[in-house]
């Protein structure tokens, strides 16, 4: 038993201390969180815009006939800048973005790449990224967050 009392009053301010440091870091790691969405819809803003440009030879030939038209894409290309760009690996159906360290900062999967309007040069690319959401080595959540990025090649005259 504790013969000395007089400790016991900041035995409260310690818990106090200890759940504001708690919320902090559970805060940084929402926004971190956030930060790591905006940069995967502007990295795919720039993936899917260099898409379109590597297409541009189709789309002009088909710009020249009047038609507006693009007969196809090719997915697994989009796949791979979108992995190569974002630094992601493959696995199975989902891309995984890992920090030097091999920890998991976000995975994407349902990765689609379809035309706006059928067979124009109107795409757009529809996917889901899950970011674990952690205090220390622990997992408190996995936030999943629906993401829709288009792209037009539109005349300029």
């Amino acid at each position: 038993m504790i013969k000395n009392k007089r400790a016991e009053g900041h035995i409260g301010t310690c818990i106090m201390i200890f759940i504001c440091c708690i919320c902090i870091a559970v805060f940084t790691s929402f926004v971190l969180a956030v930060n790591t969405v905006r940069i995967s819809k502007r990295n795919t803003y720039k993936v899917i815009d260099g898409y379109v440009t590597a297409k541009s030879i189709e789309a002009f030939n088909s710009i020249k006939t009047g038609t507006d038209y693009i007969d196809s894409f090719d997915e697994e290309t989009f796949k791979d800048y979108f992995c190569e760009y974002n630094g992601m690996q493959e696995s199975g159906n989902v891309l995984i973005a890992k920090t030097d360290t091999g920890i998991e900062k976000y995975r994407v999967s349902n990765l689609d790449l379809s035309f706006i309007e059928d067979k124009t040069l109107k795409l757009q690319v529809q996917y889901v990224i899950t970011i674990p959401i952690s205090f220390g080595d622990f997992n408190i959540m996995n936030a999943e967050v629906p993401i829709t990025v288009k792209s037009k090649l539109t005349n300029k005259y």
